[in-house]
């Protein structure tokens, strides 16, 4: 099942930035001088061009695949796992098709500093 194993991969690759960014946040319970420290630091990673471009894709793979596992068709009933499972990768797929193109607007379009201000002000 290719699929099934691109959409491990590809989530291995974007757990592991979500991770990072979720960290990040958390670094704000310190102050926000250190969130912000920290996200320029983390910056300097995931915002090189072949590794944003790697994550960009990896999102969409993991839309992409994660959709038609949704809705593939089983022979036996889902478990309480797979149902949690298919529901939060749902979400998680709304959830980075909302905020994916409000940061890059941000980012490209209004050309402003997508930090913790930027969220706070949406």
């Amino acid at each position: 099942m290719v699929k099934l194993r691109l959409h491990r991969l590809t989530a291995l690759l974007l757990g592991a930035f979500i991770l990072l960014h979720l960290l990040n946040h958390l670094a704000a319970l310190a102050g926000i001088e250190q969130h912000l420290f920290w996200m320029e630091e983390l910056r300097n990673i995931y915002r090189h061009p072949l590794l944003e471009f790697m994550l960009l894709l990896a999102v969409g793979m993991q839309v992409g695949t994660g959709v038609g596992l949704f809705f593939r068709k089983r022979e036996r009933p889902y478990t309480f796992y797979e149902q949690l499972q298919r529901w939060s990768g749902a979400y998680l797929a709304l959830f980075l098709l909302f905020h994916l193109p409000a940061v890059f607007t941000g980012r490209l379009v209004l050309e402003v500093d997508t930090n913790v201000y930027f969220g706070l002000a949406g």
